[in-house]
């Protein structure tokens, strides 16, 4: 069941349906397209939509481990495009707002503050991930962590790094 859970999804229409693997994907997929077409790039009026396509696989691709809106910007960098470490932040806000995406504070022990770089970012649901960039047994262990995180939060934990 953890294992069905992990790769087809906890949207309760897949989850319902007893849909096989690539049905549940399309329509995980649609979900996705949909908020991302509708509520974002319509929303805040996206002019390249690819870039903006790039930077979510970006953070779907690094679910569970720590990054910054400047490593996306280096990243994009080495691939011959150009955005704004402001437009990264943007986008990863929208995200957020969309409910596509959770973030994850950073918390320094010694000052106990929260820092604002090096974050985590958890995908509202693990089947996103695998609708988009297809199941890799090695992401795993990271879409366990992403379950656990939002099973904290749940339960009313504050859940830093």
């Amino acid at each position: 069941m953890l294992n069905e859970y992990l790769r087809l999804s906890g949207f309760s229409i897949v989850t319902l349906g007893n849909f096989d693997e690539r049905a549940a994907y399309q329509i995980v997929e649609g979900i996705y397209s949909s908020v991302i077409t509708n509520d974002i790039t319509r929303r805040h009026n996206i002019m390249n939509f690819d870039l903006f396509n790039r930077v979510v696989k970006y953070i779907v691709e690094n679910v569970g481990k720590t990054f910054s809106a400047n490593a996306i910007a280096k990243f994009l960098k080495s691939e011959g495009r150009s955005l704004s470490i402001e437009a990264v932040y943007n986008y990863l806000s929208w995200l957020e707002k969309a409910f596509v995406i959770y973030r994850c504070r950073r918390y320094d022990l010694q000052g106990k503050s929260i820092l604002k770089t090096q974050e985590k970012f958890y995908l509202a649901d693990s089947s996103l991930k695998y609708c988009i960039m297809g199941f890799n047994p090695k992401s795993v262990a990271a879409m366990l962590e992403n379950i656990v995180y939002f099973e904290l939060r749940r339960r009313g934990y504050e859940v830093y790094v």
